[in-house]
């Protein structure tokens, strides 16, 4: 961007992709996709928007942790209780080398310093384990008597002298009330030396009520709370030199009234105590009026790899929203300290009224994109502009592939677009003028396809199997795909495949059969239909499936096709995911070839 700046345009595209990834988590059925798959055949509106690629690379950045985009709106801070207590970790993350004894993680109190405060320190599993022997678990109480603002919390790490690559694990803050507190002390394998030293008595011996008098006689649990750094995260590394750092984002955006909270991580590295020096100018905010302070430093200590830099923002009541730079000062280093690329940050302070306006103004923008993108058109009109509109309209969506499929596709658009919308007659009026154009489209591919095997020469059983199949297989392809990337699991894509085959084979066959069987009973005859060729067919298809079944079973229980730790059927390894592939097609062109010899009497059939 030029200014390092977000439009509110930009905005509402970042709005607008959030929606589609919790859209995308909802559970559909396979007409959603085939639906889907009709529309992208046709270059009509998608079921999940395509987004601009000039907002890729922020919208992207502003859903991940680890990117270039942030907002400051949720974090919680002394400002806004000054009355409590508030304990947190002093750093986010880090990083301890496996052959240390030990890692000491400090906390820190801010808030109300008048009270003691309690907390729990707990560790978690991550990649590294306890049950690995990588490090001992920690359960902890910890006390903050009045006026003291750090505590260190020691965890244990263990060498197994056994290559594992960087493990990490977490330490977790929590706070529980007079009776859950004395439910785990009694309950469950935690330390609670620190809280019986400061009560002056063994909590064990108490009963849950002499227990919860006196200890709500000296700890008000409802003035502590956790700051937003509650889970810290450890990694066990093997490296021993300062480090790179560089800010996590391009630009942070806040909101008057707060406090801006700006990472800085330490990669490639964490040995060592350093200070990195910082300082905040440019743009059209003025420091000490609209932020402060305007510089200052950083401490990572030995094994820190992420801290925030805060600067308290100034409601000035001004609407205007304003800007500044944050610069990390290279010159100042020590020795051995690297800095990476993004070593400048940009600070967009958004006022509260304006924040207001612009989050209802997208959730407007949005509805009426959701509303846009529903499956059926409530009037004739709007089929019709849909199916003269490449996209549904949305041009600024479309591209060159979509021109061209809208194209060739347009009259058969325009005819269906003469079926009844769904909301008439409770949408059985649509529902029996689809199927009269489904019997007429299918009347008229399958005349067409028979036309063009004679033409070419081919016998008919030929064409049914390549032309025929093919062109009423399309929609299943397409809808399969659809699913495959709006589905968190597989079952819509290659559940398809049976549910869409099961009507094709015993609804188109059966019912025909039915009606032919009837008719000729009813006439004193008999309906007999040659079986031909079907045995060699029927072998074949079934050799064929049980190859793709055996490849699919194989897919999902055996890992290198999936994420290294379990399988899955779409996805996983590239390389194996395009054999997979080819290997799919394999079957179908072996089913052809073959069934075209033996219908040409190259090959015996039985």
């Amino acid at each position: 961007m030029e200014n390092n700046d977000l439009t509110e345009e930009e905005l509402e595209e970042m709005a607008r992709l959030k929606l589609e990834e919790e859209h995308k988590t909802k559970p559909r059925n396979y007409l959603y996709y085939r639906i889907g798959g009709v529309r992208s055949m046709a270059g009509g509106k998608r079921i999940f928007p395509k987004w601009n690629t000039k907002f890729s690379k922020i919208v992207k950045m502003a859903l991940t942790k680890t990117d270039n985009v942030a907002t400051s709106l949720d974090h919680v801070d002394a400002i806004e209780w000054p009355e409590k207590a508030i304990v947190e970790f002093e750093a986010v993350k880090s990083s301890v080398l496996e052959k240390a004894e030990f890692i000491e993680i400090p906390l820190r109190r801010t808030g109300n310093l008048n009270i003691p405060a309690i907390v729990q320190v707990e560790t978690a599993d991550g990649s590294a384990k306890v049950s690995d022997d990588d490090y001992e678990p920690l359960h902890k109480i910890v006390v903050f008597k009045p006026n003291e603002v750090e505590r260190k919390v020691r965890v244990k790490i263990i060498d197994d002298d056994q290559y594992e690559g960087d493990e990490i694990f977490f330490v977790k803050l929590h706070i529980d009330d007079a009776f859950s507190l004395y439910r785990v002390i009694h309950k469950e394998n935690i330390d609670s030396s620190e809280i019986e030293h400061f009560l002056g008595f063994d909590c064990k011996s108490l009963t849950t009520e002499e227990f919860c008098t006196q200890v709500g006689d000296k700890i008000d649990f409802s003035l502590i709370a956790l700051g937003d750094q509650k889970i810290h995260e450890v990694t066990i590394e093997d490296d021993d030199n300062p480090g790179t750092f560089a800010f996590k984002r391009h630009c942070e955006i806040v909101t008057e009234n707060t406090v801006a909270k700006i990472p800085v991580i330490r990669s490639e590295g964490s040995d060592g105590l350093i200070i990195i020096n910082w300082s905040a100018k440019g743009g059209n905010a003025t420091p000490d009026q609209d932020y402060y302070p305007s510089s200052g430093s950083i401490e990572f200590r030995h094994g820190e790899i992420e801290k925030n830099i805060e600067i308290t923002i100034v409601n000035d009541e001004d609407k205007e929203d304003e800007n500044f730079q944050v610069f990390l000062d290279e010159e100042t280093a020590g020795p051995g300290v690297k800095f990476g690329k993004i070593t400048s940050t940009w600070i967009t302070i958004v006022s509260d009224d304006d924040m207001r306006g612009i989050v209802s103004k997208l959730l407007n923008n949005v509805k009426h994109d959701l509303l846009d993108i529903q499956l059926e058109k409530t009037t004739w009109k709007e089929q019709f502009v849909s199916a003269f509109s490449v996209t549904d309209g949305d041009v600024s969506e479309a591209t060159v592939l979509d021109f061209i499929i809208h194209f060739l596709s347009f009259p058969w658009k325009v005819l269906f677009a003469f079926v009844p919308p769904p909301s008439y007659l409770g949408g059985w009026l649509a529902f029996f003028a689809a199927l009269l154009m489904i019997a007429l489209v299918t009347t008229l591919v399958g005349d067409l396809a028979t036309i063009a095997g004679c033409l070419s020469g081919l016998k008919g059983s030929v064409t049914a199997i390549t032309f025929v199949a093919l062109g009423t297989s399309l929609p299943d392809l397409f809808a399969s795909k659809q699913a495959a990337c709006g589905e968190t699991t597989a079952d819509n894509s290659i559940g398809n495949v049976t549910g869409s085959n099961s009507v094709n084979v015993f609804l188109g066959l059966g019912l025909p059969w039915l009606i032919a069987a009837i008719y000729h009973t009813s006439k004193g005859g008999s309906f007999n239909v040659t079986a031909g060729t079907l045995s060699f067919s029927v072998v074949l298809y079934t050799i064929t499936a049980s190859l793709c079944i055996i490849l699919l079973l194989i897919r999902r229980y055996v890992p290198a096709f999936g994420d290294g730790k379990k399988g899955g059927e779409l996805g996983g390894n590239v390389k194996l995911k395009w054999i997979s592939a080819i290997f799919m097609v394999f079957l179908w062109l072996t089913y052809i070839i073959l069934s075209a010899l033996q219908a040409y009497g190259h090959v015996p059939g039985f």
